[in-house]
């Protein structure tokens, strides 16, 4: 018995040699498939179940496709669209460490978040990307 499964995972090895695989956007897509597939039992609706089929079938397809440079080109475009999502939990960390020594300020006109050290009293604080100047007590 042990020589069947270890001839089977050898073919399997041998056949899937040249496909694409799995990545982060293959990832997200079966996440997408199983809340979609929850969702549809819990609500008995026929539509999220076919739609989490069709992520699942689109899914297989990409896992099992040998055309590495379109697979990749939509990974790249995925992490793209993605990156502000990924890096918000390393943000937060940093944030949660730095919460005894600094103090962030969000610029009011471009929006960029800055960083500046506690107990310095009332300071000017000058965005580094726009040059928007104002006042704020650290």
């Amino acid at each position: 018995m042990r020589n069947f499964w270890e001839n089977l995972k050898n073919k399997l090895a041998y056949w899937m040699q040249g496909r694409y695989g799995s990545d982060e956007l293959n990832n997200a897509i079966f996440v997408a498939f199983i809340v979609l597939w929850i969702v549809s039992l819990i609500t008995k609706s026929r539509v999220f179940y076919w739609i989490g089929l069709i992520l699942l079938g689109y899914s297989l397809y990409r896992s099992l496709s040998r055309d590495h440079y379109k697979r990749s080109n939509e990974r790249l475009w995925f992490l793209k669209q993605t990156e502000h999502i990924r890096k918000l939990p390393g943000q937060i960390k940093m944030r949660w460490e730095q919460r005894n020594t600094h103090k962030f300020y969000r610029c009011k006109q471009c929006g960029v978040t800055i960083r500046v050290p506690k107990g310095k009293g009332q300071i000017e604080i000058t965005c580094p990307k726009c040059g928007h100047k104002f006042i704020e007590r650290t």
